[in-house]
C-alpha cells in the first residue's frame, strides 16, 4: 500500500518549492489517514487524525480563535455559521479540539459500548434462522433507538447476535454481527442509493437531498417525517460499521469528518483533501496561486472540467474583476461543491443524519465526541 502510494504521487506535476511551502501535499499515507480497505477503519481516532496539522505548524493563541465557526446541529435548534470566508491559509491551520483519546483500532467497539451502555447493560439479542430475519430485527431495534433518541440497547456491551442452523444449533461471533450489519446497510441503503447518496468528486459519494429548500423542523416531540426518519436511520448504520471499523462506501470520508467536526468545513485540510481527493487537491492549488488578478481563461479547458461540473457555469463567468475575498471565496466553495454538493449543510436532511449518526443514548454518550 505504501508503495501503491508512493507511485500515485510520483505521477503527480511536481510542486515548487515555494508551492510545496503554502500548500503542502500529504507526506506519508500515515501522516494523513491510516490506510483501509474501502470496508475497513481502522479506528475514528485514525478518521479524525487525517485533518490534523503537525506540530510544528501549532498557530498563535490568536489564530486559533480566529478560525471558522461551525454548525450547532440538532433537530431542535439551529445555530448557524456561515462557511469560512477562505480556506488553507498557512497562518491558520486547522487544530482540531483537543479531547483525550479513548479508543485504538484493537479496542474500539468494546470501548464504545462500555462507554454508552454502562456498568448495568441491558440485553441486546438479535437471533434468527436468516440473514433477512436477523437484518430486519436488527433493523427494528435501530428504529426503536431513532424514536427514543436513544441507542443504549443497540450499542449495549451485553450483545449476542446468533443464527439458527437446525436442531437447535446456533452459529455466533462477531462474524454474525458484522454479516447483518452490512446486509441492513446493503438492503437499506446501497440497493435505494439514489435516494440516500448522490456521488461527487474522484468517485466519493455525498448525502442526497430530495428538496432544494430547508425543510421545516418540526417540534421535538412530534413525531419525525418518513425521509427524516430514514435520514437518522441512514446516519445510525454509518455509525455502526465504523464503530465495528467498517467504512460506509461509498460515503466519502469527508461527510463523516465534516459531521463529527459540527459542520465546519476548515476541518478538510489539504492533506486530508490531497489524499481523499488528489485531482480536486491541485485544482483548489492551482485557483489559489493564480490569484486575483490571474486569468483563468488562460487555462479554461483544466479549470473548466471543474466549475462546469459543480458550479453549473464555465471559468470565464469570473472574468478578470475579482478581488482578493471574492477569490478566496470561490475556492472556499470549489471545495464544498466538489465533497458535500450544493445543498447548503443546514437542510433538514443533513441534520437528521448528523442526528442519527451521533447514535446519542441516556447516560450522554454522543458517538462523534
Amino acid at each position: 500500500e505504501e508503495r501503491d502510494w508512493r507511485r500515485a504521487q510520483e505521477q503527480r506535476e511536481e510542486p515548487t518549492d515555494e508551492e510545496e511551502d503554502i500548500y503542502p501535499a500529504p507526506t506519508s499515507p500515515a501522516a494523513v489517514i491510516e490506510m483501509f480497505d474501502d470496508e475497513d477503519l481502522p479506528s475514528v481516532n485514525s478518521l479524525l487524525a487525517a485533518s490534523t496539522v503537525r506540530s510544528s505548524q501549532r498557530p498563535s493563541e490568536s489564530s486559533q480563535r480566529r478560525q471558522p465557526p461551525g454548525l450547532e446541529a440538532s433537530m431542535a435548534t439551529i445555530t448557524l455559521n456561515s462557511l469560512p470566508t477562505h480556506i488553507w491559509d498557512p497562518s491558520e491551520p486547522w487544530i482540531p479540539p483537543t479531547e483525550e483519546v479513548l479508543y485504538t483500532r484493537s479496542n474500539l467497539k468494546e470501548k464504545i459500548y462500555e462507554q454508552a451502555s454502562g456498568p448495568q447493560p441491558p440485553m441486546l439479542t438479535i437471533v434468527g434462522n436468516s440473514l433477512d430475519v436477523l437484518a430486519q430485527k436488527y433493523c427494528d431495534e435501530i428504529d426503536k433507538a431513532v424514536l427514543k433518541n436513544d441507542f443504549t440497547v443497540v450499542l449495549s456491551s451485553n450483545r449476542l447476535f446468533a443464527r439458527e442452523i437446525g436442531d437447535a444449533q446456533r452459529s455466533y461471533g462477531d462474524g454474525i454481527e458484522n454479516e447483518v450489519l452490512f446486509h441492513v446497510f446493503k438492503t437499506r441503503i446501497l440497493n435505494n442509493s439514489a435516494q440516500f447518496l448522490v456521488e461527487r468528486a474522484e468517485g466519493l459519494s455525498t448525502l442526497q437531498t430530495i428538496t432544494s429548500f430547508v425543510l421545516a423542523h418540526p417540534h421535538p416531540d412530534s413525531q419525525p417525517s418518513k425521509r427524516t426518519m430514514d435520514m437518522k436511520r441512514f446516519g445510525a448504520i454509518c455509525a455502526l460499521m465504523l464503530a465495528r471499523g467498517k467504512m460506509p462506501s461509498p460515503l466519502s470520508p469527508a461527510v463523516i469528518l465534516f459531521i463529527i467536526y459540527n459542520f465546519n468545513l476548515a476541518c478538510l485540510t489539504p492533506s486530508f483533501i490531497g489524499y481523499w481527493y488528489p485531482d480536486l487537491w491541485k485544482m483548489i492549488k492551482e485557483w489559489l496561486l493564480l490569484g486575483p488578478d490571474g486569468n483563468p481563461a488562460s487555462n479554461r479547458a483544466y479549470f473548466d472540467s471543474h466549475f462546469i461540473s459543480y458550479h453549473d457555469h464555465p471559468v470565464d463567468t469570473f472574468g478578470e474583476q475579482r478581488n482578493s475575498e471574492v477569490h478566496q471565496a470561490i475556492a472556499v466553495e470549489m471545495l464544498y461543491k466538489a465533497t458535500l454538493r450544493q445543498a447548503i449543510y443546514r437542510h433538514s436532511d443533513w441534520i437528521a443524519f448528523a442526528d442519527g449518526f451521533s447514535l446519542p443514548c441516556n447516560n450522554g454518550f454522543d458517538f462523534k465526541k
